[in-house]
């Protein structure tokens, strides 16, 4: 869904001005949806060494492809 849909469907609700507006005051901001799909709190350089996996993988899927 693009931008314009979703603020047309949002309207002028609080969700818009936080949002959209960046009004902190006047609007909400949504936040936690994420929270389910952590399983595990790992270290930066677990972290980074994950990334490098994952780039590694998709980069030979793609040469695979090409």
């Amino acid at each position: 869904m693009d931008e314009i849909k979703l603020k047309e469907l949002l309207g002028s609700k609080c969700e818009r001005l936080g949002i959209f507006e960046g009004d902190e005051n006047k609007g909400e901001l949504e936040a936690g949806q994420g929270d389910g799909l952590i399983n595990d709190i790992p270290t930066v350089k677990e972290l980074f060494e994950r990334l490098i996996e994952e780039i590694k993988t998709s980069e030979k899927k793609i040469s695979a492809i090409s």
